[in-house]
């Protein structure tokens, strides 16, 4: 309700259930005087409806307009405060969830040209995430889907000795875990081969036309290059990830992770690997079981051929004996091959 007192400037503003009134200019107090105006409201009703007073009194007590001001001031600047504090939430939860989504994505990326966004933002990975890692790995150097054939060229240069090559003619069935290595070079070896099928390595001498067995840790005629070095990659299957961090190699942002063999038919207990954004192999050092340094490879160059990667050359190196393999790899086919090609018969034929 408006109470206006008589003959002077004041007005007061009451709400319904009091609480609040405004007045401006001087003037008295109120009807009671002092600081304050006495109002009566009804307390109860009698039985025939009518309003009853009794001796209840309220009491709404003045408020200057300068004070309202400033009190409502205090509110708005109370209020913008938490709606800017609502604002940087809200921020931080569309940060959070663009970046929960692109990792999604990201898991079911097999390949690309444009680096990860974490490599970038600096989010720490986990042991799950860096499976992933390997698995996309292995997914870009293994060809399940067709069957592959190129030309090996391996140059061996030892420290007081002449540099000496061998080039070999690879096939290989990924999707079955087989392939046969024919070597052309040099002559003195040309016809020797090796058969993998599965969990078998046979090593094939044509002078004594027998097949030995051989193993996947033994070295590739007598060069640095070991036999596994040869098959589809399978570092989610054989390694475990005990750690990883982001780094950089010359030009490329990596990952590099810690791996720790869960079986013993690697060729080495425990590697370090460099995997770039496109999730292809850098660099790798391998070590033994005591964690000394073996051996470092080197991937500076791949060539895409049929929107497949395949490393153009890698480099070997012997850290004890200081001796460097060079491996170049040419003419790439992913063509169908005959189903005999991955036998004994094969080897034995080729030398006939």
């Amino acid at each position: 309700m408006l109470y206006r007192s008589a003959g002077n400037e004041r007005t007061a503003a009451v709400q319904n259930r009091g609480g609040l009134l405004l007045w401006t200019g001087p003037g008295p107090a109120g009807r009671d005087g002092g600081d304050h105006l006495s109002l009566q409201r009804p307390c109860r009703k009698t039985p025939h409806g009518s309003p009853y007073y009794g001796k209840g009194r309220v009491r709404y007590f003045l408020l200057p307009l300068s004070v309202y001001v400033s009190q409502v001031d205090e509110l708005l600047t109370a209020m913008d405060l938490l709606a800017y504090f609502l604002y940087i939430m809200i921020s931080l939860i569309i940060l959070v969830s663009i970046s929960v989504t692109y990792r999604v994505i990201l898991r079911e990326r097999t390949g690309g040209t444009s680096r990860p966004l974490l490599l970038l933002t600096g989010f720490a990975l986990g042991a799950e995430d860096y499976k992933d890692i390997l698995e996309k790995v292995d997914a870009i150097a293994s060809y399940m889907d067709s069957d592959f054939a190129a030309e090996y060229s391996i140059v061996e240069d030892k420290p007081g000795e002449e540099r000496s090559k061998t080039v070999a003619l690879v096939f290989r069935r990924d999707s079955l875990e087989k392939y046969v290595i024919v070597v052309t070079e040099p002559s003195i070896n040309k016809g020797q081969g090796y058969l993998k099928m599965e969990d078998s390595l046979w090593f094939y001498d044509p002078e004594s036309r027998r097949f030995n067995y051989s193993s996947s840790k033994d070295h590739f005629q007598n060069t640095n290059a070991r036999n596994s070095d040869f098959t589809r990659s399978t570092l989610a299957e054989d390694y475990d990830v005990a750690s990883g961090e982001q780094v950089k190699l010359g030009r490329y942002d990596c990952w590099k992770l810690h791996l720790v063999a869960n079986n013993n038919e690697v060729t080495y207990p425990m590697m370090d690997i460099w995997v770039d954004g496109d999730y292809l192999l850098r660099k790798t050092n391998d070590f033994s079981l005591s964690g000394q340094l073996l051996r470092t490879t080197a991937f500076p160059s791949y060539q895409k051929v049929e929107g497949r990667y395949v490393p153009r050359k890698f480099l070997l190196i012997e850290t004890l004996e200081n001796e460097k393999t060079q491996i170049s790899i040419s003419k790439v086919s992913f063509d169908g091959l005959p189903d005999t090609t991955f036998s004994k018969n094969f080897l034995e034929k080729v030398n006939k």
